[in-house]
């Protein structure tokens, strides 16, 4: 059954008197099983008019049918209009029960704390326990109740101790510090100060105590100074302020007894609590008595231990502020999540349309409500599973979030996410059971968030903008202008053209492209150019080729000049290739189209075609030219990628070899942000689908850099080499020489070229790490300063990067939700020689490729609550442990959650390694799929191995040749297991469950265990060394077997065997062309002190 529901509407739900009000009602709620939602602005009220509105937003969020009541912290809501407006609305559409606080409404019943007995104490303590007569009062706003109720206090206690007030003694402020200043002028103004200023609120107090600092004066030796509602400001104060404490935290229990009352059709008698007075020294009083200020922590650790948000260590704002897509973006968040300390969940639910910004990026969302559907893009849990980021979640916004259901009751505090007029969506920290409300840490978190958030879209904005003046600039240079309109000049200019085209006066020059890897020439660009007086630039000449209709004659000179060039000198052309621009469109008559052909045939290895996109060809013509060139071997490029032209269908039409992507991405890209992420998407997106990126245009050494490291595979331009009429072997070698350095100090290679030396924070987020383009963390190098790290990714976000733990070194690694990824030969983790890791598993974590090595004197121990899948496909494989010709070190798996390995390829071990070593499954959940010609679920291939498995679960299915659950292929076994439940099922040749193949012996005490196994094999065993010696001890074992094949074993093999079977239960069902009697020896196997059923071939068998 689900839980009621109560709102509370307020503002700044992290002041002192909301926050306790909040705790008060909260510790009611719970005890009766209500779920609280506070919908809480960050300020009471803003400085602008656009924050106001941002701030205010979230109450038009409210979907009053999901309430049985309502809380409306009216004197808290100071926005202008707001409360209004909010008090009818909840008239109109909420029927339950409603309560306002501390201020009187039109439409509901209200209840305050007794702010008039709290004035009559102080100012009663002011004048029976020190003997002051002149007394000043600084109350707040004239129109304010509490205002004018407090100053009618004052006053009244004034008049009954027969003291006077005259009007300059009584002053009107805010409730905020700066009143104190002007109280202070005012009085000093007035000629004399009074002997003590009593103050409507701390804040006040606070202002007034610090004015009188300023000009020379003591607190409380000179003049006293007392406030009201004692703040934790006021009780810290250099001068302890004399102060009371309001009952709000009665006021909430007395909250929820009159809407629990309501709701039931009772009544409750009217609220009374008195307020406390809180005696400090800035009244005279010598001992602050009444509290104590030594607040103790519940916990050891502290937000600098933590690395929370207040540590020096912390880099939230810098690291969100570095980020050019909502994803990363989303990551960064979720990775700092766990600065939210106590909260059960996070959650960032976007505008619907939010996720179209980086499509258009002109979406503006004022603030005006929200749409009708929210993206769940942000699910944050601490127990560290079931979260992750990601755009594709819709669910109703009258939902608030798309699973509200708990076994207990919890609070949820809903607080907007905009920017100014911008309105991104809105958040839901929740902390279950927990009594208590979001503190000031909390409002700057998000206001991080904030800013950060607009920081991206504006980001976004301007990468739009530039892409649509690229498009426009393109669209431009394709313009012409109509021959009536041509001006003499440009006439003069057309007929020099048509000569030209007529007389075949074009050269061609040559333009290095050179290969980022090793900066030699990869190949060369043959570009236009005319041997005309004046010469012609090509711009001109297609211009006003296209103008007479004369394209095609553009393109039948440029591939009969250069192809004839290239056909006639082969040996300029070593291993290297000529690209030669075409225009798609242009279509070559029949026969010089024969000649072409010819040519392109007889030097296909050479020549690469460079395609114009902006031809936006038909599929037939397309599918026509691409045919063409496949049929000849011809490799292609898309030309000038990355103008307004560009579209990745475009390039899924084309399929090019080469992506030649545009000088007006490459200009200063070391300088825009928007360029870097674009043509880093552009790289990303040809690598995946066999594209060589080519970055044409570099002029710059930055330029070069930037996009060395960006992942660009060649690199043409003026900086490298300037076109040239001659064929050039080499570029200039300190450009080689840079490009070199470049690519070995940046290039993301999988081997760790470019490592982050951990131990310099205890936290590191692999969002930052991927975005940065790391490919191996490093940790215990250089003494580093935290030998206890975490690793914490984002659920789903995939990385390349591994870790590399160095040699002797001891210490802790928690992976909290990451993927992370090796190769075929090389580990995702490796733990080198010497080295001891206990390692952590929260949430759900990932080794894509490669598998946890350990090596052989080294050791690793796991535990945590979370999970770590391991996935390994490599011909010689491991998943935990070592390689095929190794042994691992100590292992031992004492986690909580579970661990599952997959595996295939030739040969290999999921869990061990192929010389063996010592392993100890002590709890959690293991499973196992393998897949492979000889394999070992856990265990060795060759070497001796030593086993523990206790009190865990584990699931093992193997597809081999030859293969073991847990055992060893060649070597000897010795195995200790209580208290675990085994399934398993294998398919092989060869196969046992617990054993040996060919190894010499097995020594197997299984004690406590069930066991549901299937072994298909044509030789098998149960438990036992096929062709060795069995030492074997069942006891209170729970098993059922199904064995398939020409000669299994339940026990034993071909050597010696002991074996002892007590007090357990066995069902065998085995289908065999063998003897029953071969299948058990009654000699060495006794059954009696078990309950059996055996079956052989469908018969029951009795021994």
């Amino acid at each position: 059954m689900a839980n009621k529901k109560i709102a509370i509407l307020v503002g700044q739900a992290d002041e002192q008197y909301q926050e306790r009000f909040i705790r008060g009602f909260l510790e009611k709620a719970f005890d009766k099983d209500y779920d609280v939602f506070v919908f809480s602005m960050y300020k009471k009220y803003q400085y602008t008019p656009e924050r106001e509105r941002g701030d205010s937003n979230i109450f038009n969020l409210v979907n009053y049918d999901m309430f049985d009541a309502l809380v409306l912290m009216k004197d808290t809501i100071q926005t202008t209009g707001v409360i209004e407006k909010l008090e009818k609305t909840i008239h109109e559409s909420f029927t339950g029960p409603v309560i306002s606080i501390e201020k009187e409404s039109e439409y509901f019943p209200s209840v305050c704390t007794d702010g008039y007995t709290s004035i009559v104490s102080i100012i009663t303590h002011l004048i029976e326990a020190h003997g002051y007569k002149d007394i000043a009062f600084l109350t707040g706003k004239r129109w304010h109740p509490h205002s004018q109720l407090r100053l009618k206090a004052f006053m009244d206690t004034m008049a009954e101790h027969g003291l006077s007030v005259s009007d300059d003694r009584v002053i009107y402020g805010d409730f905020w510090y700066k009143s104190g200043e002007v109280c202070v002028e005012q009085l000093l103004a007035s000629g004399h100060l009074p002997e003590a200023i009593a103050c409507a609120n701390d804040q006040m107090a606070i202002g007034v105590c610090d004015e009188l600092s300023k000009h020379g004066y003591s607190v409380p030796e000179d003049i006293a100074v007392v406030g009201f509602d004692s703040t934790f400001e006021g009780r810290t104060s250099p001068s302890t302020l004399t102060s009371t404490m309001l009952a709000s935290k009665e006021c909430g229990e007395y909250a929820f007894d009159f809407l629990e009352a309501e709701l039931e059709g009772r009544s409750v008698p009217e609220f009374s609590a008195k307020d406390e007075l809180m005696i400090g020294k800035s009244c005279g009083c010598g001992e602050y008595s009444t509290i104590s200020e030594t607040s103790l922590r519940d916990r050891w650790t502290t937000d600098i231990s933590e690395e929370g948000y207040t540590s020096i260590y912390n880099t939230f704002a810098d690291d969100l502020m570095k980020q050019d897509s909502i994803i990363d973006f989303l990551s960064v968040i979720y990775e700092y999540s766990y600065q939210l300390s106590g909260a059960r969940s996070f959650h960032v639910c976007l505008q619907k349309s939010v996720a179209g910004l980086e499509e258009t990026g002109n979406i503006h969302l004022p603030n005006k409500g929200y749409e009708s559907e929210m993206i769940h893009a942000l699910k944050y849990y601490a127990s560290g599973s079931g979260g992750g980021v990601g755009l594709d979640e819709l669910f109703d916004t009258d939902k608030l979030l798309p699973d509200l259901a708990a076994d207990e009751p919890g609070v949820f505090f809903v607080t907007p996410f905009f920017y100014e007029d911008e309105c991104f969506g809105y958040t839901v920290l929740d902390y279950g059971k927990k009594v208590r409300s979001f503190e000031d840490m909390y409002r700057k978190w998000m206001g991080d968030i904030s800013r950060g958030f607009e920081g991206l879209r504006r980001s976004l904005v301007l990468r739009a903008e530039e892409l649509r003046r690229m498009a426009g600039q393109k669209a431009a240079v394709s313009e012409t202008p109509a021959d009536n309109r041509l001006s003499d000049e440009e006439k003069q200019e057309m007929k020099l053209v048509e000569k030209i085209l007529d007389d075949n006066m074009f050269t061609y020059y040559f333009q290095p492209i050179v290969r980022v890897s090793d900066g030699s020439v990869f190949s060369y660009e043959a570009l236009m150019r005319t041997t005309s007086t004046p010469a012609v630039s090509p711009l001109l000449i297609l211009k006003y080729a296209e103008m007479m209709g004369r394209l095609v004659d553009v393109e039948k000179a440029t591939f009969l000049n250069v192809l004839a060039y290239v056909d006639a000198n082969p040996e300029l052309f070593p291993n290297r290739k000529i690209f030669i621009n075409s225009i798609p469109g242009a279509k070559l008559p029949e026969d010089v189209y024969d000649q072409v052909e010819s040519l392109l045939q007889a030097n296909s290895k050479v020549v690469v075609i460079e395609l114009t996109e902006e031809a936006e060809l038909g599929s037939e013509e397309l599918d026509e030219m691409k045919e063409r060139y496949e049929r000849l071997g011809i490799q292609t490029a898309v030309d000038d990628y990355g103008t307004g032209y560009s579209n990745v269908s475009n390039l899924i039409r084309y399929m090019p070899d080469y992506v030649k992507i545009d000088r007006s991405l490459i200009s200063d890209i070391q300088d825009k942000p928007q360029k870097q992420y674009f043509v880093r998407e552009i790289i990303g997106f040809c690598h995946e689908n066999n594209m060589l990126a080519l970055a044409e245009g570099v002029e710059t050494s930055e330029e070069l850099q930037t996009v060395i490291g960006l992942g660009v595979d060649l690199i043409q331009g003026f900086y490298t080499a300037k076109p040239g009429p001659t064929l050039i072997d080499s570029i200039d070698p300190e450009i080689v020489k840079e490009i070199c350095g470049t690519f070995d100090a940046g290039a993301a290679s999988k081997t760790g070229s470019r490592r982050y030396i951990a131990g310099r924070t205890s936290r590191i987020s692999l969002s930052n790490l991927i975005h940065e383009g790391c490919s191996e963390i490093v940790i215990g190098e250089n003494k580093p300063l935290y030998r206890d790290v975490t690793i914490v990714g984002t659920p789903g976000v995939k990385s390349d990067i591994r870790i590399e733990v160095a040699e002797d070194f001891s210490g802790e690694l928690t992976l909290e939700n990451v993927y992370i990824s090796g190769e075929e030969t090389v580990p995702a983790i490796n733990i080198s020689d010497g080295s001891s890791i206990k390692l952590i598993l929260h949430g759900e974590n990932v080794l894509g490729a490669g598998g946890l090595r350990v090596a052989e004197s080294a050791s690793l121990e796991v535990s945590g609550t979370g999970n770590m899948k391991v996935i390994v496909d490599a011909r010689e494989y491991f998943g935990i442990g070592a390689g095929v010709d190794e042994a691992h070190g100590s292992i031992v798996l004492a986690q909580g959650g579970e661990i599952s390995i997959e595996a295939s390829g030739k040969r290999g071990v999921c869990i061990g390694a192929g010389l063996g070593g010592n392993l100890e499954l002590r709890e959690g959940r293991f499973i196992i799929n393998a897949s492979s010609d000889t394999g070992v679920g856990i265990g060795s291939l060759a070497g001796r191995t030593t086993g523990d498995i206790h009190e865990c679960t584990l699931d093992i299915k193997m597809s081999v040749f030859k293969g073991v659950c847990i055992g060893s292929v060649e070597g000897e076994v010795s195995l200790v297991s209580e208290n675990a439940t085994i399934t398993s099922e294998i398919e092989s040749g060869e196969a046992a469950f617990v054993g040996s193949l060919t190894g010499e012996s097995i020594k197997a005490d299984i004690w406590g265990i069930k066991s549901d196994a299937i072994i298909s094999a044509d030789r098998a065993a149960y438990v036992g060394a096929l062709a060795g010696n069995s030492d074997i001890k069942l006891d209170n074992i729970q098993a059922d077997v199904k064995m398939n094949g020409k000669s299994p074993r339940f026990l034993g093999g071909e050597g010696d065997n002991w074996i002892d079977v007590m007090g357990c239960d066995l069902t065998l069902d085995i289908n065999s062309s063998m003897d029953t009697d071969e299948l058990f020896d009654r000699e060495i196997m006794d059954f009696s002190q078990c309950k059996y059923k055996f079956t052989h071939n469908g018969n029951r068998v009795e021994l």
